[in-house]
């Protein structure tokens, strides 16, 4: 997949978008629409309603929140008995991020790596400059100090549209069913659509709880209430599981291996400390570390 991708593009749904292409291909089927630009143009992704709730819960007294939520959370453990505990691995993932200004939180704290974090398993030699003046987190802070007179959904929209879209989700989709030689269109990003949502209050895109409000009170006159509320499914793979077992033979191979190329600038200590932890039910690393693989195996692929 890391081939067909050409760049190493660290998110698993490219699979799902091949496989199900190629199965569309295989019963004839030429071209596909797609739903890719709904959750970023309509607000659905559930790290825009993380953010409003950091922006809420940043309100709180600091007491409130330093010493009862945050120690708590922090003790809990995000598995038992080898069953995953999806309100826990959340909230940890929400401490990560909960104390950053809400814009700063939604470009780092849903990121596979923090700042400290990305220190760790780049080698020295490559961090000639800080974090923040990286390349990718320049044009981030540079798009959302145009929209910072905006509220807050439209300005997530905004840098969603202007960079996630076309930087990830247009890329992979794009060439992972191109590598099932099917097209894949998405018509939610029309230049019609995408305009008119943009001038849309935040209340139509969230309303309280429920996300991609107008899009789904304008699906109801086509679709069944209960597909349209039923909770968010993501578009993804199995990665917490394949990183118990299956996945983490190879991950644990790649950089237990000193001589591959990807060694001149990973640190292989850090993944495999990850790996370790994650399989100790401490803390949940899945994406952090198909992250660590996809740069290391597309590193080794093309050197």
């Amino acid at each position: 997949m890391l081939w067909h991708l050409d760049d190493p593009v660290a998110d698993g749904a490219a699979i799902n978008t091949y496989l199900i292409s190629k199965a569309a291909k295989e019963k004839g089927t030429t071209v596909l629409l797609n739903g890719m630009g709904g959750d970023e143009v309509f607000g659905g992704y559930r790290k825009h309603l993380a953010t409003q709730l950091i922006a809420q819960y940043q309100k709180l007294p600091g007491f409130t929140r330093k010493g009862v939520i945050e120690p708590l959370i922090k003790a809990l453990p995000v598995e038992i008995g080898g069953h995953g505990l999806k309100f826990i691995r959340w909230a940890k993932r929400f401490l990560r991020s909960a104390e950053l200004q809400p814009l700063a939180a939604f470009a780092y704290g849903f990121a596979y790596f923090t700042p400290q974090e990305f220190t760790e398993l780049v080698h020295e030699k490559f961090l000639k400059a800080n974090f923040e003046d990286l390349y990718p987190v320049q044009t981030y802070f540079q798009t959302a100090d145009k929209v910072r007179h905006l509220p807050l959904v439209a300005q997530m929209t905004y840098l969603d549209t202007k960079l996630f879209l076309p930087g990830l989700n247009l890329l992979y989709s794009d060439k992972a069913s191109m590598a099932a030689s099917l097209e894949s269109r998405p018509p939610l990003i029309d230049k019609d659509i995408v305009e008119f949502a943009s001038h849309l209050p935040d209340k139509y895109k969230i309303n309280g709880k429920i996300q991609k409000y107008l899009l789904k009170k304008a699906a109801e006159r086509y679709i069944p209430k209960e597909i349209i509320y039923r909770p968010k499914a993501p578009f993804g793979t199995p990665l917490r599981a394949w990183m118990k077992s299956g996945l983490d033979t190879s991950v644990r191979a790649t950089f237990d291996d000193k001589k591959l190329p990807h060694n001149d600038f990973l640190k292989a200590n850090y993944p495999l400390s990850l790996l370790e932890k994650h399989q100790k039910g401490e803390a949940d690393y899945a994406h952090a570390l198909w992250g660590c693989y996809a740069a290391a195996k597309w590193t080794d692929q093309n050197s």
